[in-house]
C-alpha cells in the first residue's frame, strides 16, 4: 500500500468518501505538498501538522498519521481513549422548593 493509500485509508476512518479527499487536498495545499506521488515522512508529519490546524476532532486521525510518519503504522487509525470526567454533583435543592425523593428499593 502506497502513503498516499495508507493516508486515506485513515481519513476514511473519520470521514465519508468525498470528505476526505476535499480535506485531503486542503491539508496538503496547506502543507505545501502536491497532488501525486507518495510522502515521505517529514511530508507525513507536515500533513498531519495541517490535519491538525484545519480540520477539528481530528486527533485520532493526526495520531495514525503521525504513526505511519514513523512507520509503525499500517492506515488504521486506532481510537484515543476517552477520558473519563466525573459527572458533576446535583445542586441541593432550594428550601422548600423541592420534596424528598422516596426511597425506590423494594421490601419483602
Amino acid at each position: 500500500m502506497s502513503t498516499r493509500e495508507a493516508i486515506m485509508s485513515v481519513l476514511e476512518t473519520r470521514y465519508d468518501y468525498y470528505s476526505a479527499r476535499v480535506l485531503m487536498k486542503e491539508a496538503c495545499a496547506k502543507a505545501g505538498l502536491g497532488d501525486k506521488g507518495d510522502l515521505d515522512p517529514n511530508g507525513v508529519r507536515a500533513l498531519a501538522e495541517a490535519f491538525a490546524a484545519i480540520s477539528p476532532k481530528s486527533e485520532n486521525v493526526v495520531a495514525a498519521l503521525n504513526a505511519i510518519a514513523v512507520g509503525k503504522g499500517d492506515g488504521k487509525a486506532e481510537k484515543a481513549e476517552a477520558k473519563a470526567e466525573p459527572e458533576a454533583e446535583p445542586e441541593a435543592a432550594e428550601e422548600g422548593g423541592d420534596k424528598p425523593k422516596a426511597d425506590k428499593k423494594k421490601k419483602k
